[in-house]
């Protein structure tokens, strides 16, 4: 499941999308009613997944919260992607029973009432189901706000908020330090334990101390069933280190079908292994996790892997005349059995692990398991077969009556490849081609000027290096122009100024104009006009106010 939403949000990033992926915990008994515990299990293992690889995600308790709006308010969202399932599943009763619980018919609309509940915010919603992608884009189907009820969202809110805020059960007894057991347990583990199955291990083992610590002293068929399911546990934690994925594919009986695991192991894993998971798991989210504590919870638990291995296990103890499994019927390594001792060690048991036990279970009812399926056959090679088609062969060859001659083509030729040194099989680089610039009319009768005198001196060079100065000054100084004349523009573009390298530092200071006397007397008078005619219009002002010249008081 991990692998598969991962694949799915790779997709999306590859594409050049931007998620935040949303947990509710609104929906913890809705999936319980309709899934089990099981599901809930995997959202408490995949969101621990996404803070340990810091993959963007927030939690709010439910989609009617005002701490929902406030985020989407802020973050604005192009659009959600929801899936648009109803749970039909949930609310089913046995024939014997008559109606449906009231609560679990209103929780069968929960994805719809969300989906109503985000077309609130003016948001597309886009639909999980037939989710496409094509090269660059992924395609869905969407929902427009424009589809928006306010009259149903506000009658389903009535009717669903109540349930999603119901209070919860009184707080049971204070219970242990769950992050400083995980650290203590890590600090014993050392590299008896890969870091990747860590936490797996961590939750394994205090599942399997408390379920020993309560049949410990007890014997009986309970007792052996409880502890063959532990032992089986920690079997298939150690196959989950060594196997891959891909290579648990493999055939296998069908669990529903054989009692042992219909009637008992599974329905301790459903009502007592889950639920553990879920709340300690649940516990962890909740917390603050310090650096340097492995919270890898990926691949938490393989249901089918576990049968699998139950399967072989009651096998070998049938066949077994003291009806006991050993070690050797593994064929483990001995870098495997030390780790499997120290998990078992972890389980404060008293016992051994091997040899497994079964004689209590002889007389249980659907204790046999069912025969493995046949492997499958190796697949044969795909065959090929040409392809002709006869009507085109009469089209090419009769009624065009073509015929085909073989005529001797020259390797190459001689002209593009040896005068004007052509190179056969050269990549043409498209973006280093889009961003070349054509040659000006006098650098190509320049490159030709050149070409034809055959040799070009650094005097040649010198001379083409100021023209392209002086060019260059021109373009600027009518774009300096241009800007001039635009408001908010001035500044912005100034031209060149030509400085010979060899000038002296006193040479480069602006030079001071000289002025003659004649007009330094012109400039005299002109100032002085200026002066007489600044003075009569500030007399002309006062008049006109009221005030006479020089007068602080009011008139």
């Amino acid at each position: 499941m991990t692998f598969l939403f991962e694949q799915l949000l790779a997709s999306l990033q590859s594409c050049g999308g931007v998620f935040r992926l949303i947990f509710f915990d609104a929906f913890k008994p809705v999936f319980e009613a309709s899934f089990e515990s099981s599901l809930w299990a995997f959202r408490e293992a995949f969101l621990n997944h996404c803070r340990a690889n810091r993959v963007d995600h927030a939690v709010f308790s439910h989609w009617y919260a005002p701490e929902w709006k406030e985020h989407i308010m802020t973050w604005r969202p192009s659009f959600f992607l929801l899936a648009d399932d109803s749970l039909a599943s949930l609310g089913e009763k046995d024939d014997d029973e008559e109606e449906e619980d009231e609560d679990d018919v209103k929780k069968k609309g929960s994805f719809q009432a969300l989906m109503l509940r985000c077309l609130s915010y003016r948001v597309h919603v886009a639909l999980l189901h037939g989710l496409q992608r094509r090269g660059n884009r992924v395609m869905a189907f969407t929902v427009e706000p424009d589809n928006h009820d306010s009259f149903i969202d506000f009658n389903v809110q009535g009717a669903l908020q109540p349930l999603l805020e119901e209070e919860e059960e009184e707080e049971e007894e204070e219970k242990d330090d769950i992050l400083a057991a995980l650290k203590a347990f890590q600090k014993r583990a050392g590299d008896k334990v890969p870091p990747d199955a860590m936490l797996r291990c961590f939750l394994l083992c205090r599942f399997a101390k408390n379920t020993l610590a309560l049949v410990e002293a007890e014997k009986g068929a309970m007792s052996d069933l409880l502890k063959l399911a532990v032992r089986v546990m920690l079997i298939q934690e150690m196959l989950l280190r060594y196997v891959p994925l891909d290579k648990r594919a493999f055939t296998t009986v069908e669990f529903n079908d054989w009692g042992l695991f219909s009637e008992y192991l599974g329905p301790i894993l459903q009502n007592k292994f889950y639920p553990f998971l879920a709340e300690e798991l649940g516990r962890l989210n909740k917390l603050d996790i310090p650096e340097g504590v492995q919270l890898e919870s990926c691949d938490i638990f393989d249901g089918r892997l576990y049968g699998h291995v139950l399967q072989f296990v009651v096998g070998v103890a049938l066949k077994s005349k003291k009806s006991e499994v050993k070690a050797d019927a593994f064929k483990f390594g001995d870098y495997v059995d030390d780790e499997l001792k120290h998990l078992w060690t972890e389980t404060s048991s008293k016992e051994k692990f091997f040899p497994m036990k079964l004689a209590e279970l002889k007389d249980l009812e659907g204790l046999e398991p069912p025969k493995l399926p046949a492997i499958l056959a190796a697949r044969k090679k795909p065959v090929l077969h040409q392809m002709k088609s006869e009507l085109m062969s009469a089209i090419w060859q009769e009624e065009f009556n073509f015929q085909v001659t073989e005529e001797e083509v020259e390797e190459k030729p001689q002209l593009l490849f040896d005068r004007y040194q052509w190179k056969e099989e050269v990549r043409i680089d498209a973006v280093l081609e889009a961003q070349h610039i054509e040659r000006s009319a006098a650098q190509k009768a320049w490159d030709e000027k050149m070409r034809l005198r055959g040799k070009i001196t650094d005097k040649d060079r010198e001379w083409q290096r100021k023209k392209e100065d002086e060019r260059r000054q021109r373009a600027l100084r009518h774009l300096h122009g241009y800007a001039k004349s635009l408001t908010g523009s001035d500044a912005l573009h100034h031209p060149i100024i030509k400085v010979k390298s060899e000038m002296a530092p006193e040479e480069l200071q602006p030079r001071e104009e000289k002025i003659s006397k004649k007009q330094q007397e012109i400039i005299d008078k002109n100032n002085a006009k200026k002066e007489e005619e600044k003075q009569a219009l500030s007399e002309n002002c006062d008049e006109i106010g009221g005030a006479p010249v020089g007068a602080s008081g009011p008139p």
